[in-house]
This record gives structure tokens, C-alpha cells and sequence, in this order.
């Protein structure tokens, strides 16, 4: 049986382009929308996919809460983030919600399919250049200063997450994250969301 791909992105260029090579080069059946509130119609309604790839940046809707969603819908098919341009945080709060692994738009249309066809057939063996371990370390310039959770609230919180959405993603209360945030503040010296983020936010990788 063929596998079923769905790709949400709202430039229509891109899926048409995206999904046309990947239904010309492979079996592949593919299912394209441009809004995260049509992904979450299509994977109520015909999902779960074997693979959703995601555009990380998309106008409206809360981000995270969104890719969530997604992930929650897809039930144990992959959910794959797709980007032209991703940093740690991104990364990291992406691992947090449970996206499987991280598909850089500058790929070719070969290399994109190969990828695809790879994790499918085995959800373990991500290739180097997709995988989302990035997160699970702390980066170098705080490493001794801040904890890994502690890196993965700001990394929320760089993302723009309000307490209360990354109080959900953490699954825990807004008290807990307004706790946190104060003691990381403390550990970074600094008083503000924006310079607590500042000392986190580095180059894309």
C-alpha cells in the first residue's frame, strides 16, 4: 500500500512544486494545504498520515500549540518540520511537541524524496542532517549556567510561547514556568524575558 504524505504549507509554489516531485519520483500519495487549520480538517477527517512535513513558519495560529495539535492528530505517523531556516530553539521546542525530525527546504527534490523515503521505511534511522538530538544539549556558551529543561523553557519562550502555552507544552501549570523563568533570570543575570532569550538565541543550524 502506498504511503500517504501531507504537506502544510502556505506557499502553494512550493507544495505544488514538492508534491509533484514527490509523487513523480516515488509511490507516494500526497495530500497538500496551505494553513495549519486545513491540516488539522485533513487529518480529522482522512489522517493519520504516514508523514506530515510541516512549514515551521506560517502566518496566524499559535505555533506551538498548533504543531501539537498536529503531532496529537497524527497519531503515530511522522510529523517532519519543514524550514528554510531553523535555529536551537526552533529545534528544541519542536522535540519538546514531539516532531519526529527536521527536513531543511534547500534540500533538492531528490535529496527530499530519498530522506522521506528513508525515515518511512525506518523511523529510526534519521539521517545526520535531520535529526532533532541537537536538543537534548545544552549549548556550549551555557553549559554549567543553565539545565536542559531550563534551556527548553527558554527555548519556548524564544518562540514566543506566552507562560501559559508553555505551562501546556510542559505539561505543567503557569505558576511552575513563572517560578522557573525567575530562577533562570537569576542563573543568567538578567530581569527581562527579552534578555533571558538573548543570552539562548544563536546561529542557525
Amino acid at each position: 500500500m502506498p504511503k500517504r504524505v501531507l504537506i502544510v504549507d502556505d506557499h502553494k509554489l512550493i507544495l505544488d512544486l514538492l508534491s509533484a516531485y514527490i509523487q513523480r519520483k516515488s509511490d507516494m500519495e500526497v495530500t497538500c494545504v496551505t494553513s495549519r487549520a486545513k491540516a488539522f480538517s485533513a487529518l480529522e477527517q482522512t489522517g493519520p498520515f504516514d508523514a506530515v512535513l510541516v512549514d515551521l513558519r506560517m502566518p496566524g495560529g499559535q505555533t506551538h500549540l498548533d504543531l501539537k495539535k498536529i503531532v496529537e492528530l497524527n497519531g503515530e505517523g511522522l510529523v517532519v518540520l519543514l524550514s528554510g531556516l531553523a535555529t536551537y530553539a526552533d529545534l528544541v521546542a519542536a522535540q519538546m511537541i514531539g516532531v519526529h525530525s527536521y527536513m531543511r527546504k534547500s534540500l533538492s527534490g531528490t535529496e527530499m524524496v530519498a530522506c522521506l523515503k528513508r525515515i518511512l521505511d525506518d523511523p529510526t534511522d534519521i539521517p545526520v542532517h535531520m535529526r532533532l538530538d541537537v536538543a537534548s544539549q545544552v549549548p556550549p556558551d551555557l553549559e554549567g549556567t543553565l539545565s536542559v529543561p531550563e534551556c527548553s523553557l527558554l527555548c519556548l519562550i524564544a518562540r514566543g510561547a506566552t507562560n501559559t502555552i508553555a505551562a501546556s507544552v510542559m505539561g505543567t501549570n503557569e505558576a511552575k514556568i513563572s517560578h522557573d523563568l525567575r530562577y533562570i533570570y537569576h542563573k543568567l543575570g538578567v530581569s527581562t524575558r527579552v534578555q533571558a532569550v538573548n543570552a539562548l538565541m544563536g546561529t542557525p543550524v
